[in-house]
């Protein structure tokens, strides 16, 4: 889980452009993504399309100890985003990565390098130059391998695995 893309208008969300996970070591984040092994990225632009409300998480409290704990532990995390964001819930961040490996079917992918700004006003931010999509040769990127970015998402489907998951 890491990157914002722009789909939807997901941008950073501790920067106009970057998100918290990339921007915590940029240079390190932009050697995964340009190394010669496969990466899929779940950024912002699905995990902030998840939301797990209050209902829900309330649903997966009632349902065992585990429902128990994620409600517990979530209380936090839920609070603060009513404060910064007017949301009463919370993003499925992390746990969307879980439910990609799971489900990958819930997820449309779209392929092409993908490279992370290092340094000045954008920091950070994560640029995909999308497969297919017609410009000059550009050794910034043409030399690394296409790697998966997610654009979209079956929100309600990914709801229903991770609910399906506690016993809900």
């Amino acid at each position: 889980m890491g990157g914002a893309f722009g789909t939807r208008g997901h941008r950073g969300n501790v920067s106009p452009v970057a998100e918290a996970n990339i921007l915590s070591d940029p240079e390190a984040a932009d050697r995964v993504v340009t190394a010669p092994w496969p990466v899929t990225m779940l950024g912002l632009d699905v995990t902030q399309h998840v939301v797990m409300d209050a209902a829900y998480l309330d649903r997966l409290g009632a349902a065992g100890a585990d429902g128990a704990f994620l409600r517990a532990v979530s209380r936090f995390y839920q609070a603060f985003h009513e404060r910064s964001r007017g949301l009463a819930g919370i993003f499925a961040h992390d746990s969307l990565a879980v439910i990609q490996v799971m489900a990958p079917h819930l997820f449309t992918l779209r392929r092409g390098p993908v490279r992370v700004a290092c340094g000045g006003i954008a920091d950070g931010q994560t640029i995909q130059k999308p497969d297919g999509v017609p410009c000059p040769p550009l050794p910034a990127w043409d030399v690394h391998p296409a790697q998966a970015v997610a654009v979209d998402v079956d929100a309600a489907g990914a709801l229903t695995l991770y609910a399906e998951t506690f016993g809900v």
